[in-house]
């Protein structure tokens, strides 16, 4: 808000400050437990003397739960239903359910008149899961291309658009994971979660294999990691 105010400030054309509504969109595993205030953030404000409180900034949020969220709530526009929808959904343990969200929200894109913004939107959907849930497989994420692929006008380009995104998170989401330890058993520990998710579950014989490979060996194994259909195929790069 206040670089809102700031910016508005440096304006010289704007003589007053726009009028800001606080809203916090709350998605989160557990239940929200915190005052809607902005004073329940200040340590000791509620010792503060009562006649000095009013000179402390303070205001309360809008919280709203999407958890509480229903599916008939027909009233939201269609964007605005997707987006409370796989907030919703998108951490549930029960991939089931997520798959199932994925594939209404996919379906009431279609809704709208301009495709190229449903376009934009499915490429957010799509990294946005890739980001937040890491329980789907391999097959469960071309299952969702191959839907979208089948369901839009221009869906064979949709699709390999979404597939590269899904290839190149997948290969980031490895290197990263890798950097952050720093350690060539970061790496394979990567490699390997990466394969029994995306591939085929590896035997203890493979696992020590893949561990006892160079940082080099390892990227590449992550590199291609889409390519993999079976254990036969990324074998080939182990030396």
């Amino acid at each position: 808000m206040v670089e809102i105010w700031e910016t508005k400030r440096n304006n010289k054309d704007e003589k007053k400050l726009p009028i800001i509504m606080p809203i916090v969109l709350y998605h989160g595993n557990m239940d929200w437990y915190a005052r809607a205030s902005f004073s329940n953030l200040w340590e000791g404000y509620q010792d503060f003397p009562q006649e000095l409180q009013k000179y402390v900034p303070d205001y309360e949020f809008f919280l709203y739960d999407v958890s509480d969220y229903e599916d008939e709530d027909t009233q939201l526009n269609v964007f605005l239903r997707i987006i409370l929808m796989v907030f919703r959904d998108i951490r549930k343990s029960d991939v089931q359910v997520v798959l199932n969200t994925i594939y209404r929200a996919v379906d009431y894109l279609r809704q709208l008149q301009d495709q190229r913004t449903a376009t934009k939107y499915l490429e957010t959907l799509f990294y946005y899961t890739f980001r937040v849930h890491r329980h789907l497989t391999k097959n469960q994420y071309y299952d969702i291309i191959n839907h979208i692929g089948n369901t839009y006008q221009e869906g064979s380009e949709l699709a390999m658009t979404l597939a590269e995104i899904f290839r190149n998170e997948g290969k980031e989401e490895g290197k990263e994971e890798g950097r952050v330890e720093g350690q060539a058993d970061a790496l394979s520990n990567t490699a390997i979660r990466l394969i029994t998710k995306f591939v085929a579950p590896l035997s203890e014989g493979i696992k020590t294999k893949i561990c006892e490979q160079e940082i080099s060996t390892l990227e590449t194994i992550i590199d291609h990691i889409d390519e993999f259909e079976t254990i036969e195929d990324f074998k080939q790069y182990l030396k």
